[in-house]
C-alpha cells in the first residue's frame, strides 16, 4: 500500500514519470515522480554481517539526471525487503535487522547513512539476497526560504531508490 498521496495540484502541472522498477511499484503502488534518489558513488554487492557500511545519496531530476538542490529538508528512510516486496524488519531473534540510524535528512540534494550494519545473513531469503530501499517520507518542518538555486521539493514527487540483489554473508575472515 502506498504512503504517498495520490494527487496534489503540483503533480498536474509537471512532467512526471512512472517508475520502471517492478519492486518499487510493488512496495509503493502506482505513483508518478519528477525526481529520484541516486547513489552518490558505488555500493558493494556483498555486505558482511555486523560490518559497517555507508550509503550516500543525491537527488536528481528524473527527466535529465541533473542534480537538484532542495532548500527544504526531506526525511529519507532506509529499509530492507525481499524479492516478493515483503519488508524485513527484524532478525529471527527479534532484533532490528539493520543496526544504525535508518533515517537521514535529504538537504541541498544529498543525504548519507553512516555506520550501518546488517545483523543477519541473507541466505534465508528468496534468491539468498535482499534489497535496500531508500524512500522519502513527510517531515513536520516547514520550508519558508527563498533561493535562486534551491527549490522546495515535495517528498511525494521523489522516486525511492532500490538497490537490488544485496548478498549479506557471515563475518569475513581476516
Amino acid at each position: 500500500m502506498s504512503t504517498f498521496p495520490s494527487k496534489t495540484p503540483e503533480k498536474d502541472e509537471q512532467n512526471l514519470f512512472e517508475t520502471t522498477d517492478k519492486l518499487t511499484h510493488r512496495l509503493f503502488g502506482s505513483c508518478s515522480y519528477k525526481y529520484k534518489l541516486a547513489l552518490d558513488g558505488s555500493f558493494p554487492d556483498i555486505l558482511y554481517k555486523e560490518r559497517n557500511f555507508s550509503l550516500s545519496l543525491r537527488l536528481v531530476d528524473a527527466a535529465d539526471g541533473k542534480e537538484k538542490l532542495n532548500g527544504n529538508i526531506v526525511n529519507v528512510c532506509l529499509g530492507l525487503c525481499d524479492d516478493n516486496g515483503d519488508w524485513i524488519h527484524e532478525t529471527k531473534e527479534g532484533q532490528a535487522f539493520l543496526k544504525g540510524k535508518i533515517e537521514a535528512e535529504l538537504y541541498h540534494g544529498s543525504a548519507s547513512f553512516v555506520k550501518m550494519a546488517a545483523r543477519d545473513v541473507s541466505r534465508n531469503f528468496v534468491n539468498k539476497t535482499v534489497n535496500l530501499v531508500v524512500y522519502p517520507k513527510p517531515t513536520v518542518l516547514r520550508y519558508s526560504g527563498e533561493s535562486s538555486i534551491e527549490e522546495r521539493i515535495d517528498y511525494s514527487l521523489i522516486e525511492p531508490l532500490t538497490i537490488h540483489n544485496i548478498c549479506i554473508k557471515a563475518k569475513k575472515r581476516e
